[in-house]
């Protein structure tokens, strides 16, 4: 962790580019996937989004087991484009990354979901399938994965000196901060 990933990922999701989607959802996962939990906090910003009416007529989403929320968002998400941001995503279960292609398969064309994580297995098991709208899940190649990598000890010192002025004169800490960059082993946040 620390590379930059959930940062990158929060100037996509604040960028204007990202506003042509109705709903802009951002979920953190951490260590424990709970699917469950994931799905009602998508379901909570669908409501939100909808106004009053909608919890009314599709229930809470507070209540109910994973088979409910997935029934709820199959109605919900066929209106509505979005994008939604899945943040440190590490457990690679089968059954619930199978469960969450399921409960995200029904947003509009355009429809956008992004995760971050540490782990390759996880983006290799999300690859492809069938949408319920008729759409197709794109595979997710090799090449489509942007892989943040840590900086070397001359980049990490040459991005510390950016916080001085051009002309400044750096003989008296550069050092220093050459070790403080060594030390950051190549990571931008500690």
């Amino acid at each position: 962790g620390g590379v930059g990933k959930t940062t990158l990922v929060q100037e996509v999701f604040s960028d204007n580019r990202s506003k042509v989607f109705d709903l802009r959802i951002w979920v953190y996962v951490s260590e424990k996937f709970d699917l469950l939990k994931t799905g009602k906090i998508i379901l909570s910003a669908i409501n939100r989004s909808m106004g009053s009416g909608t919890s009314e007529k599709y229930g809470p989403p507070q209540n109910g087991d994973l088979h409910t929320i997935i029934e709820q968002l199959e109605h919900m998400l066929p209106t509505k484009r979005y994008l939604i941001v899945l943040d440190d995503i590490w457990e690679e279960g089968i059954h619930n990354l199978e469960n969450l292609k399921c409960m995200l398969q029904h947003g509009q064309k355009g429809s956008k979901v992004i995760i971050t994580t540490r782990m390759d297995r996880i983006v290799e098991k999300l690859d492809c399938g069938v949408l319920a709208n008729q759409g197709i899940i794109r595979p997710v190649h090799k090449s489509d994965w942007i892989e943040l990598k840590k900086l070397s000890n001359e980049d990490c010192w040459n991005v510390m000196r950016q916080a001085f002025r051009r002309d400044a004169d750096l003989s008296g800490v550069e050092e220093i901060g050459r070790e403080i960059a060594k030390k950051c082993v190549g990571l931008p946040s500690p």
